[in-house]
């Protein structure tokens, strides 16, 4: 199987049918949970749901917590993995969290997987996030001073709420099997592929080879990966 996709992928006709480039139809529902701030449901080899609610604390900052319905041994060092990987590539505009001097929404991101948790799925996985951020209502909240203790107080402005651009990165998966590169890899053609990077293309470029996230990679390697995307 691995020989038959990697053969497929250096003459461009991959298994399903696409082509290097081509990137699968995701359907993508918001709005889709109730109790959250914003929300999705992505369907696309797997069902992915995302929910954010949001809270007000000292200073602003999100946190991502992936689980699913599968468990295994390994399901919380993957998770973990995949948390803090996206953690750092999604570098999100904070400023604009601040409702105060003293408080900023915080913004706690839950990721629900029907499939085990694995890496390969971590594009679904940032396509799902994404999304129920650009699904994500902030409440209207009034500030006030206390004249006689000086500290804030917060009030809930009712059925009012407001957008606030988070500058999202697009986060997205390209593999290589010899020169050649492909997109929107499948979950066998992630084990397949000899090479996996992962890129984050926001107000700045970051892309990480997944054997070696942590380290920096071939420049020759870079330089096709950015030109491919």
């Amino acid at each position: 199987m691995k020989k038959f996709i990697q053969e497929g992928i250096l003459v461009n006709v991959r298994s399903d049918g696409r082509v290097n480039k081509e990137i699968r139809q995701k359907k993508s529902t918001h709005g889709y949970l109730l109790y959250t701030n914003g929300s999705c449901k992505v369907e696309c080899e797997t069902i992915i749901y995302t929910g954010i609610t949001l809270e007000l604390q000292n200073q602003p900052k999100f946190s991502i917590k992936i689980q699913s319905i599968k468990k295994s041994q390994t399901d919380k060092q993957k998770a973990l993995y995949l948390e803090t990987l996206l953690q750092q590539l999604y570098d999100l505009d904070m400023k604009n969290l601040w409702i105060s001097e003293k408080k900023a929404f915080v913004l706690n991101i839950d990721v629900f997987m029907l499939a085990e948790i694995n890496e390969a799925y971590a594009e679904l996985i940032a396509f799902s996030i994404q999304n129920a951020i650009q699904d994500l209502k902030f409440p209207e909240i009034k500030v006030t001073q206390n004249l006689l203790t000086s500290d804030e107080e917060y009030e809930l402005q009712e059925n009012k709420f407001r957008k606030i651009d988070l500058k999202i990165p697009n986060i997205s998966v390209v593999g290589q099997v010899g020169l050649q590169l492909v997109k929107d890899l499948t979950f066998d053609e992630f084990f397949a592929v000899e090479k996996k990077y992962i890129i984050s293309k926001g107000e700045r470029l970051q892309v990480r080879q997944f054997e070696q996230i942590f380290e920096p990679f071939d420049s020759d390697d870079f330089l096709r990966v950015v030109q491919f995307i």
